[in-house]
């Protein structure tokens, strides 16, 4: 699986609001399968991505705020 498969389903954790236990064991998982699988990367993956859409929603809030 490449870089991009590891972060959608990274995504997809976020998404379906899944639990750090569930996100664990993908990522147990994931490095069965590939020994270059990084947990870490994994994690911060889900991470960033929720920081990014709450940066997103809060900028989106805050302008819908000011226009009215």
């Amino acid at each position: 699986m490449t870089r991009q498969h590891f972060q959608a389903i990274a995504e997809a954790l976020r998404l379906s609001q899944a639990s750090q236990e569930t996100i664990d064991a993908i990522a147990d998982v994931c490095n069965r399968y590939n020994p270059n699988f990084d947990s870490d990367k994994f994690d911060v993956a889900w991470i960033v991505k929720e920081i990014e859409n709450n940066l997103q929603n809060e900028f989106f809030t805050q302008r819908k705020n000011l226009q009215n």
